[in-house]
């Protein structure tokens, strides 16, 4: 098989394996059993859009960028949260399958996976990293540093919501920073919200990568989207597993 390896962007709590084939694209997404993104948080409602743009520096000194279609986020009083992510290959390219659509549900204390090609939900327990806010994205190895560098930026107002910044500066080999240069990595964490509304990061082999949460709805989300669909099938996984997306 003649396979490139390639980069995507394709929302919450899915690490991504994705290869193109010459015949078709076929992208393999691997769902953790266990979740990194911190403690559910509760009473504190919303939905809002994720935007997620990459900006590069060329040769010439002219920038490009890469804009990915957005990705949706919903979470209720109780703690529930709903993804939706488009999956694809490139920014602007067709999207590979239907919605990657995940739910976390501290109540019922199951995730799931709505995978709507064969109408089956995966469920998992819901088993998460219990951390203090903001949340550490990903677990750190023992024997890596975290950080070379940490600045407060103070406090802002962003899309109607109070944040708390903070810029990181990773020394190369650190984790988080698989590159030979320092990268910078900022954040604006809203309290309120209890969720990131900005995370930017950049170095000069990658160039910067910005991630934003705008459109934020602040009532009680229809409930609807929280509920499995009733014609779908229920599968358990009781550990780490993948599905080769859009087959």
């Amino acid at each position: 098989m003649n396979a490139r390896s390639f980069t995507l962007i394709c929302g919450a709590l899915t690490v991504l394996t994705v290869y193109a084939q010459e015949t078709y694209p076929a992208v393999t997404l691997y769902f953790p059993a266990i979740d990194y993104w911190g403690s559910p948080a509760a009473d504190a409602p919303f939905c809002g859009e994720r935007r997620n743009v990459r900006i590069i520096t060329q040769s010439n000194g002219m920038q490009k960028t890469e804009e990915y279609a957005p990705s949706r986020v919903c979470r209720d009083s109780a703690g529930r949260t709903r993804y939706e992510s488009p999956v694809y290959l490139q920014p602007g390219g067709p999207p590979v399958g239907p919605m990657n659509i995940q739910i976390r549900d501290p109540v019922a204390g199951f995730k799931y996976l709505l995978y709507a090609l064969n109408k089956t939900v995966y469920r998992q327990e819901f088993r998460y990293v219990r951390t203090v806010h903001p949340p550490l994205r990903m677990p750190v190895p023992a024997d890596k540093a975290v950080l070379a560098t940490e600045e407060d930026l103070g406090i802002q107002m962003m899309d109607g919501v109070r944040v708390e910044g903070r810029r990181y500066t990773l020394s190369p080999g650190s984790s988080g920073n698989d590159t030979t240069v320092s990268r910078t990595a900022e954040s604006w964490w809203s309290p309120d919200l209890a969720e990131f509304v900005l995370e930017k990061t950049s170095d000069a082999v990658k160039g910067e990568m910005v991630h934003r949460l705008t459109v934020i709805n602040r009532e009680e989300p229809d409930p609807n989207l929280f509920r499995l669909p009733a014609d779908y099938a229920v599968a358990e996984k009781s550990g780490d597993f993948t599905i080769v997306w859009g087959k």
